[in-house]
């Protein structure tokens, strides 16, 4: 939509909304748009040199064109100014220029607006009007150019053709033209205009229209390295939300202060606000122009001391220079000052190098700041020598790493042999000279926690202009789904990437640049770790297998080849565990094809995914590594058994002796090597994923097969004391179960493992619903405890077909039936059988025999005696103690004596009785008698 009172002949939305304002004093009304939200991060910055140049709009040759104008270390114009761009024809204008020095060192490019109303494009030229290229052929109407901090990229304001509304949209420098540009946001029925990008390159000022007023917004934004776009990171955030109009944006070079032009005073004058608060930050809400004229299209000097602006204050339109913190109280300079229309300046930049030591607060070693945000937790500080370093790294409850670093990197360039490097925050070497020029931390509660340190490295060699941009960021994204082919695993992302930047004013350019970061993962905080690497299958599958090769688990320290100038290279991916091997992924035709996550507790490195997973998740990957766009970039690895004092080593194929990994701790190398000006690495990133049993009591869990994705198994802890990972894997094979016992169809073992602190006992409940049985009512859980299976069962429900039992700790189980319905065989006989005389005394009386059993065995323990005692009085009973063949014998004290009256004499029946260890029980017995008499 084109609103009422924005004049489509207008070169921009500063000139529109000024002549809507000096034609009519009331605020727009144009119809409304949606309410913005935001999240920002603030940064700091220190004072630079002025870059003593000015680009401007000036209709002086008759058409507005392109002007810069020197001035002097005191504001001053020095010389005439230059006219950059002659082109036109028509109502054909040049307007809107935004420069940039790093596009083109060491004097820049900037970047204009040109054409008629509606079918404007976007220009490219050099300061000294050379090389003038149109960036934009697609049909619309672009306007309001704005460079990213690093130049690859352009914001700018279009009207696709045959809409009605302007989106901020992006068009990446290094594309021949405009095909590939696309909406950054893509609002229906918003006007948004003016983007203005800020210096930290993190966010996007522009102005947008809502409940009929132009107001001032903001939204977050980043390179995603992964796909080669700007993205947001923010929602849209309004910083103004008056009944006036609120336009022009620019930022201060420390992107924490916007000016802009406002309505709000009657006139148009110049405000500045709080890049965060906005204008509800009353402390930093300040009025900076007076003036009852018209005071529009403030500039930000690169010093941060200065803003130029235009005004019409002395009847025609000039462009000033005022004090950023006085505003015009503070004095003006008029540096344009001709009869023509001048308007819309903008400062050269500083050069990318000479950008001095980051004055802010930032965390060091000896006061590392804790961080809690999107899930995660860890401390981070910048440290002596290592760069930007995380420790203590965890997902939820789940331990993952105890440090991060990038102990060196190794640099060439044309003028600079291959040297040895290190980060430092503010570095005295002679050569390679590091210093720290920024650092942030995203704002709690977005869905990315980003840790981010930017160094310069200059005297590269000593005494060069040649210098380094080196960006460490680390990354932490919610736990979500999605990270692989299955898409059943919670995850949660990490990113350690490093990007560099190098500017070589003298032509000179990087030959190679090595970046080493220090991994140490500890996944769950157990000491005792391993881990595999796998090369994977690319379509059609290997046997039947998602793997081409592997090495599971890792058995020698090893440096191999990742990527191969930026392609497929000798090995994919990398994994950790606390278990002796990692458990891998697989794929199963039922008939359709069953992908299930592996390793669920590991932490997850993947550069390259194979075709492979594209059966499981169509689309999922390309197979191509995953690098930026363009990048030649080679990437090696090293995986070394942790050895304390090896934090440092001149390189880290030194650390590689042929030491096991298995069962230890474990450092992950990874070594990237780029050979352009720019690259960015660790794109890919890693996953890792949150716990699934919490602290607590009475913590039921039940845990995805790792080999069906299934979860027929739940388990209640008494008491977690510390969140980990529980995790099951079924199988086949295992230890045979007794004799007696077998395994139903199909036979299943149930591996269960935890790495959960927890103290009580375990509730083990199994849900056998898929294995068939003969005898259903006959099962036993038996777990398998110091090399031998024993039945834990304490309950079954066949109806539900549930087996449950209680254990303390974890370990393989398995639902057995008995298949032994035979009792043990068992003889007895009583020496001597007749007590004779009848005189009271006690008589040994030697019980003898066997006790057999040809199916699952005697269970030795369960053997018995019993005396019955028709009197009642003797009746001594105990353990049988069985010999070699079953054999046994022992003594028992019986009383010799009997009533006179007892004519049959007095009977005593002694029983034995057994169990086998299918449960089976037998007995027989064997009597002994006091007669009445010896008659026969």
């Amino acid at each position: 939509m084109t609103p009422h009172g924005f004049s489509s002949a207008c070169g921009h939305v500063g000139s529109t909304l000024h002549r809507a304002v000096r034609s009519n004093s009331k605020p727009l009304a144009v119809p409304a748009s949606a309410v913005l939200l935001l999240a920002f991060a603030q940064i700091a910055w220190a004072q630079v040199p002025a870059a003593n140049t000015l680009a401007f709009e000036s209709n002086r040759s008759g058409r507005f064109q392109v002007w810069t104008q020197a001035l002097d270390s005191n504001g001053m114009p020095v010389g005439n100014p230059v006219q950059v761009t002659t082109a036109g024809g028509g109502n054909q204008e040049s307007r809107a220029p935004d420069w940039s020095v790093i596009a083109a060192l060491p004097n820049g490019e900037i970047a204009y607006q040109f054409g008629a109303p509606g079918v404007r494009g976007i220009h490219l030229i050099n300061p000294d009007g050379t090389g003038d290229t149109r960036v934009s052929s697609a049909p619309g109407d672009k306007i309001d150019p704005t460079w990213s901090q690093d130049a690859m990229f352009i914001a700018y304001a279009k009207l696709p053709q045959g809409t009605s509304d302007y989106d901020i949209w992006i068009h990446k420098v290094s594309d021949p033209d405009d095909t590939n540009d696309y909406d950054l946001l893509p609002r229906p029925s918003n006007l948004d205009l003016r983007p203005a990008w800020s210096p930290d390159g993190k966010s996007i000022a522009f102005v947008t229209v809502v409940a009929g007023h132009a107001q001032i917004a903001i939204v977050g934004v980043t390179f995603d390295a992964v796909v080669g776009t700007i993205v947001t990171t923010t929602s849209v955030q309004l910083l103004t939300a008056t009944s006036f109009t609120n336009f022009d944006p620019t930022w201060s070079p420390d992107s924490r202060s916007i000016a802009f032009s406002s309505t709000r005073s009657g006139g148009t004058d110049i405000y500045r606000m709080s890049a965060t608060g906005g204008e509800s930050d009353t402390a930093h809400f300040v009025r900076l122009t007076t003036d009852p004229a018209g005071d529009t299209t403030p500039a930000w000097s690169p010093d941060g001391s200065t803003i130029a602006f235009a005004s019409d204050r002395t009847g025609n339109r000039e462009t000033y220079l005022m004090r950023a913190d006085t505003g015009e109280t503070g004095g003006l300079t008029n540096i344009t000052n001709n009869p023509a229309d001048d308007r819309n300046p903008s400062w050269k930049p500083m050069p990318p190098c000479g950008r001095p030591m980051f004055r802010g607060s930032y965390p060091n070693a000896q006061n590392p700041k804790s961080i809690d945000s999107s899930g995660w937790s860890m401390t981070a500080a910048v440290t002596d020598r290592d760069g930007l370093e995380v420790r203590d790294v965890m997902l939820a409850d789940r331990y993952m790493a105890a440090r991060m670093n990038l102990p060196y990197f190794k640099l060439e360039t044309t003028n600079f042999p291959l040297g040895r490097c290190e980060l430092k925050p503010n570095s005295a070497d002679s050569s390679c000279q590091s210093r720290l020029v920024d650092f942030s931390v995203s704002p709690p509660g977005t869905p990315t926690l980003r840790i981010e340190a930017v160094y310069e490295v200059d005297n590269i060699p000593q005494g060069s202009d040649s210098c380094l941009i080196l960006t460490q960021r680390y990354d932490f994204d919610e736990a979500a789904r999605g990270c692989e082919p299955s898409e059943t695993l919670p995850c949660a992302r990490f990113r350690p990437t490093v990007d560099y930047h190098f500017f070589g004013p003298q032509g000179d350019a990087v030959n190679s640049i090595n970046v080493a970061q220090r991994l140490h993962f500890v996944v769950d905080e157990i000491g005792a770790n391993s881990s595999g690497v796998f090369k994977d299958c690319d379509l059609p599958l290997c046997n039947g297998t998602i793997f081409f090769d592997k090495i599971n688990p890792l058995d020698a320290e090893i440096y191999a080849n990742a990527i191969f100038s930026g392609g497929v290279g000798t090995w994919d991916d990398f994994h950790q565990t606390y278990n002796g091997s990692v458990v891998e992924p697989g794929l199963t035709f039922d008939p359709l094809p069953h992908c299930k996550p592996g390793c669920p507790e590991c932490v997850h490195i993947h550069w390259r995914w194979g075709g492979a997973s594209n059966v499981c998740s169509p689309g999922f990957t390309d197979g191509e590594p995953i690098v930026p766009p363009g990048s030649n970039q080679d990437v090696y690895f090293a995986v070394v058994r942790w050895h304390r004092g090896e934090e440092h080593p001149d390189d880290c194929r030194t650390l590689v002796s042929g030491e096991s990994p298995i069962g230890t701790g474990i450092v992950f190398w990874y070594s990237a090597t780029g050979y352009q000006n720019n690259d960015t690495f660790f794109t890919h990133g890693g996953f890792f994923s949150p716990g699934n049993t919490p602290v607590g009591t009475s913590v039921s869990v039940q845990p995805e097969d790792t080999s069906t994705g299934t979860t027929p198994i739940t388990l209640t802890f008494d008491s977690v004391h510390q969140t980990g990972m529980t995790t099951l894997t079924t199988g086949s094979s295992g230890p045979p179960p007794p004799a007696g016992f077998r395994l139903g169809d199909p036979p299943t073992y149930y591996d269960l493992t935890t790495s959960a602190v927890f103290s009580g006992p375990i509730s083990v409940c199994i849900d056998y619903s898929q294995i068939i049985f003969t005898n259903p009512a006959n099962l036993k859980l038996f777990h398998f405890e110091d090399g031998a299976w024993v039945d834990r069962t304490v309950s079954l429900d066949i109806g539900t077909q549930i087996i449950c039992a209680t254990v303390s700790a974890l370990s393989p189980f398995a639902i057995v039936e008995v298949s032994d319905t035979t009792p043990p065989v068992i003889t007895i006989s009583a020496m001597p059988a007749t007590l004779w005389p009848p005189n009271g005394e006690m008589v040994a009386v030697t019980v003898s025999g066997t006790i057999t059993d040809a199916g699952s065995g005697v269970n030795v323990s369960a053997a018995a005696y019993a005396v019955t005692d028709e009197y009642g009085s003797v009746q001594p009973s105990g353990h049988i103690t069985l010999g070699e063949s079953g054999s046994y014998s022992f003594t028992i004290q019986l009383q010799a004596s009997r009533n006179g009256d007892d004519r049959d004499g007095r009977q005593y029946t002694i029983t034995g009785s057994a169990q086998d260890n299918a449960g089976n029980k037998g007995s027989a017995a064997s009597g002994v008698t006091v007669p009445h008499d010896q008659r026969k």
